[in-house]
């Protein structure tokens, strides 16, 4: 070969190998226009996914430069915290300083990870905060557990994250009566219990369905009875029982002792008892003489207890009427011993049976009264008698 043919042979295979054999860095850019080789190619295009002139490492169509995740592909570049790295890149997503693996609400900034049912789910990712089985949009108490959602006040609140739970203005903590309205705060024993929620207001032992005065701590029960006009053992009687003689409460109504034929005669009541303040006992025995034709009616206690009175009323002629409740009432009452002035219709302490003048011995009604001024209620005895 010549030494011209050899020559001609080096710029031929010069000339190729400047025009199409280079690739990648090896192709010429004479003119420096961004990576872009005088043959039209891409210079820098190392993962060869034909984006001209742009590095994208992970190849999700963003440009390293700008991609917030450029080793990930996140072609939606999703920021949740603004911090300009990737959610998908980014160990702390909601940007609350928790790393997601320790994050019990990794979406949504909680820093102090209160969990309220300690179910693993942060309170502002759970939709049941305090785990009672009633999501939170209609849970009336969110982080308290209330499955019932009892609110006696209506008002929204549950009871058990309520203030008021009554809604009486009278705020729990300070409410003698926390589940009954009670907005004046009556308590009649002061035992800090309120009236309208305390079983037994007079605190004397017995429940007011017991009691038949809870405001009153000397009438239940167990109290002794007394003579005042009210019902002191919650018996339903006031004061005491009738006793055997009732009904004698008025003349009509004359507990009938017996007869007393001639001198000397007596009949007795024993046990009878006063049982009201104002209350009268009437007893009536019927006396005769067929000896002298003479009656020495009397009548005393045997038995005074203190506070009662006595009187005798002569139903001397057949014609005069019978004693009315006012009977006695201007006459001599004694308390103590006998009473030796009877009041009636006859004017005298001894009665003539004739006295009617009819020429025949009559005989005569004898009216007892006992009335009682005291409080004492205990029982009497009395006597009726002819001298």
């Amino acid at each position: 070969m010549t030494r011209t043919t050899l020559f001609l042979v080096c710029i031929a295979l010069c000339q190729w190998t400047s025009a199409g054999c280079a690739t990648g860095s090896d192709r010429q850019d004479s003119n420096n226009d961004a990576g872009i080789s005088d043959d039209g190619s891409n210079t820098n295009d190392n993962n060869n996914n034909n984006n001209a002139g742009v590095n994208d490492s992970d190849g999700d169509g963003v440009p390293d430069e700008a991609d917030n995740c450029p080793e990930r592909q996140n072609n939606d570049q999703a920021d949740l915290d603004g911090d300009g790295i990737g959610d998908v890149c980014d160990d702390d997503i909601d940007g609350d300083s928790v790393d997601n693996q320790m994050d019990n609400c990794p979406r949504i900034t909680n820093p102090d990870q209160v969990d309220s049912d300690q179910d693993g789910d942060g309170d502002p990712c759970d939709m049941d905060d305090d785990g009672d089985g009633v999501n939170d949009v209609a849970d009336n108490c969110q982080f308290t557990v209330n499955p019932d959602q009892a609110d006696a006040d209506g008002d929204g609140i549950g009871d058990l994250c309520e203030d008021d739970t009554d809604g009486d203005g009278v705020a729990d903590g300070a409410d003698n009566c926390p589940d009954t309205p009670n907005p004046n705060q009556e308590d009649f024993d002061g035992d800090a219990q309120g009236d309208l929620c305390d079983d037994d207001k007079d605190n004397d032992g017995y429940p007011f369905d017991q009691d038949c005065d809870d405001f009153d701590p000397i009438i239940n029960p167990g109290a002794s009875e007394i003579c005042n006009g009210a019902d002191d053992n919650c018996d339903q009687i006031i004061d005491f029982a009738d006793d055997a003689f009732e009904p004698n409460d008025v003349p009509g109504d004359a507990h009938f002792m017996g007869n007393i034929d001639d001198d000397g005669g007596s009949l007795t009541v024993t046990n009878a008892r006063l049982s009201q303040l104002g209350d009268e006992d009437w007893f009536y025995y019927h006396d005769s003489d067929t000896i002298w034709g003479l009656i020495y009616p009397e009548a005393r206690f045997t038995n005074n207890p203190g506070g009662h009175r006595i009187c005798i009323y002569f139903d001397c002629d057949d014609g005069y009427p019978e004693p009315s409740s006012s009977s006695c009432d201007n006459g001599t009452w004694v308390t103590d011993g006998p009473t030796n002035a009877p009041y009636g219709c006859c004017s005298t302490s001894h009665v003539k049976l004739d006295n009617d003048c009819s020429g025949s011995d009559d005989s005569s009604d004898i009216y007892i009264k006992v009335v009682r001024d005291a409080t004492s209620c205990e029982s009497y005895s009395l006597e009726g008698y002819d001298e």
